[in-house]
């Protein structure tokens, strides 16, 4: 610790004779050498204040801030989706994974699951359907997906998720 205040007394008294020699350097300039000097302080200042309000001026205000339109998801039939991922999972995992789409089909089933998340089933319609793609809504949402009926039209709009026993689409909404 006696060290460091050691190393901060020279380092204070270091900075004080750098003080005293600059201010005994203006004392020794003529009054011309000192005009020009502050001349010179004056111009710097200047052209810092020109680029601060540079700055300002190219720095867009919130008010001035446009919201950015997301163009819609792209519409695709739940046949289609399905029929993608039974001829080739990878290769429709390439194309859907972690993409966002409305998808049009048919309400197979509602329900939770076991983390208690809202989801519903969309397929073809046809009776013994295997795969189809399950749909994960927020928690809040359970009110509007109480009011859906099996086998009514819908349109869901989410991100495609995974493939385990069926198609995921998460954060959905309809």
């Amino acid at each position: 610790m006696k060290f460091f205040k050691g190393c901060l007394m020279v380092v204070g008294a270091l900075f004080g004779l750098l003080i005293l020699l600059a201010v005994i350097g203006t004392m020794m300039q003529s009054p011309e050498e000192r005009a020009a000097n502050e001349q010179k302080v004056e111009e710097i200042v200047k052209q810092e204040a020109a680029k601060e309000q540079a700055k300002k001026d190219a720095t867009p205000t919130k008010k001035a801030e446009t919201k950015k339109v997301e163009a819609p998801a792209p519409l695709i039939s739940v046949t289609q989706i399905l029929k993608d991922y039974d001829n080739n999972k990878l290769k429709a995992e390439q194309t859907y994974k972690g993409k966002r789409f409305r998808v049009k089909g048919v309400v197979t089933s509602i329900g939770s699951d076991i983390l208690d998340k809202p989801y519903i089933t969309i397929g073809t319609g046809d009776q013994f359907e295997i795969i189809s793609l399950q749909c994960i809504f927020k928690k809040k949402d359970a009110d509007k997906l109480a009011k859906l009926d099996k086998g009514q039209q819908l349109v869901v709009t989410g991100t495609v998720d995974d493939y385990i026993m069926n198609i995921l689409m998460k954060d959905c909404e309809f």
